[in-house]
């Protein structure tokens, strides 16, 4: 008897706290990217699918969905939307350990498949710490995705500049959202999260001026052409705090605190061109017609000036 009782201990697993996991962020590490093999089936209908969700809502998906209308074609489905949709509140609690193999339980949510029942019994299957499988079902509706890993390619990029900072240009991509920045020399390599901007190696020399109000200014104002301006004074704000956001009137914006708010309109010019004006007040919101040129204002504030030469960008893979 003692021998029977020493086997089974010894067959069953039990999960120590340091081996439990963050599902619901494993699921949000999803958004960067997984290769897929997608079912789904109810009592009308049946898809199969596979391919890769490379992140930000970009996938390549082959397959078709039957049913008594015909066979349809797949390419318009999101598997990391559904995903979320199906894992619903995100209540996972564990269930059990198989060998290496964790598995969490959550309510499934199946409306789009069974709008009568609605809900079913999930289960995340998770292995060396990202999830390789989801299963939802109830009697009348299945799904079930297998999760295979996605390696993103790398980007490099040479860039030839006299007397540039490097380290700055670094920056720049990680603020733009690059992931895995590495530099050696004049090459950087990364993860091109977000597709590059050529604006970004500009030197992006920033300049505040204040503004005055006349009828015939030689600047137009970028965000409204029936006002122009000349330049009245130069003013160096000293910056606190950078941040993104809107305006009143729902405008890409950046909230600058400052020490020393300046007097009247103010103009914020990047390599001499005037790009935006505000008011000088404390915060300083500063409009701008799209946030693509917000972002990469922001970026120049937080880095500074990358060189005083000319720059050359040269993609090599």
């Amino acid at each position: 008897m003692l021998i029977l009782i020493l086997s089974f201990c010894a067959s069953s697993e039990v999960i120590r706290t340091s081996e439990r996991v963050n599902v619901a962020q494993l699921i949000d590490s999803l958004e960067n990217g997984f290769t897929f093999r997608w079912h789904m089936k109810n009592r009308f209908m049946r898809m199969d699918a596979e391919g890769i969700y490379m992140g930000k809502g970009r996938v390549d998906i082959k397959g078709s969905l039957k049913s008594p209308e015909g066979t349809m074609d797949v390419s318009g489905y999101n598997p990391y939307e559904q995903i979320r949709i199906v894992c619903g509140e995100n209540r996972f609690v564990f269930k059990r350990k198989r060998r290496n193999t964790l598995i969490y339980e959550f309510p499934a949510v199946l409306f789009f498949l069974d709008p009568v029942k609605g809900m079913g019994k999930g289960l995340v299957y998770i292995k060396d710490g990202r999830i390789f499988k989801i299963t939802a079902e109830n009697e009348n509706a299945k799904w079930c995705m297998d999760i295979g890993k996605y390696r993103k390619p790398v980007t490099r990029i040479r860039v030839d500049c006299d007397g540039c900072d490097m380290e700055r240009i670094k920056l720049r991509l990680e603020l733009w959202g690059e992931r895995d920045v590495k530099l050696k020399e004049n090459i950087f390599e990364f993860i091109e999260e977000v597709p590059l901007n050529s604006n970004l190696f500009k030197m992006g020399t920033v300049k505040w001026y204040v503004l005055e109000s006349t009828r015939h200014g030689e600047l137009k104002d970028p965000l409204d052409t029936l006002y122009t301006y000349s330049i009245d004074s130069p003013y160096n704000p000293e910056i606190i705090q950078i941040n993104h956001g809107t305006d009143p009137r729902g405008r890409p914006s950046l909230i600058i605190g400052i020490k020393n708010p300046g007097n009247g309109i103010i103009g914020l010019f990047v390599d001499d061109s005037l790009v935006s004006t505000c008011y000088g007040n404390n915060p300083m919101i500063i409009p701008f017609r799209d946030s693509t040129v917000a972002k990469l204002v922001y970026i120049y504030l937080k880095t500074g000036q990358i060189g005083s030469g000319s720059i050359q960008i040269r993609r090599l893979k």
